[in-house]
């Protein structure tokens, strides 16, 4: 985390709401202020920290994000004023999502 750049493209980024499950990324600015600002600093969320998109609700709104070992659901207003870079995009769209396994491995051991 030491060799993250001073300046950053604002280009570059993207709202931490348009990552797909499965996509992971670094937060790189907070836009948040206030108590959001707070909320979001407690729960982890700092620049240079690492989020997984894990699942989103049928509607989209809200997310399950994985931060720092932690499973946190944000609301898509909430995860917009958080500015990522994504990480691994080409190698991340070949991927299947693991959605459909864990779920599998649950019916499993429920139907035992």
């Amino acid at each position: 985390m030491k060799n993250l750049p001073k300046y950053i493209e604002v280009n570059d980024l993207c709202g931490l709401n348009e990552l797909e499950e499965g996509e992971r990324c670094i937060a790189k600015v907070i836009t948040a202020g206030g108590s959001i600002r707070r909320r979001l600093l407690d729960i982890g969320v700092t620049e240079g920290t690492k989020i997984r998109c894990v699942r989103k609700s049928l509607s989209g709104d809200p997310a399950a994000y994985e931060i720092r070992g932690a499973l946190i659901a944000l609301r898509n207003d909430t995860a917009a004023l958080i500015r990522v870079e994504r990480l691994n995009t080409e190698w991340q769209s070949g991927r299947k999502k693991k959605k459909s396994t864990v779920f599998r491995r649950r019916r499993a051991v429920h139907n035992e």
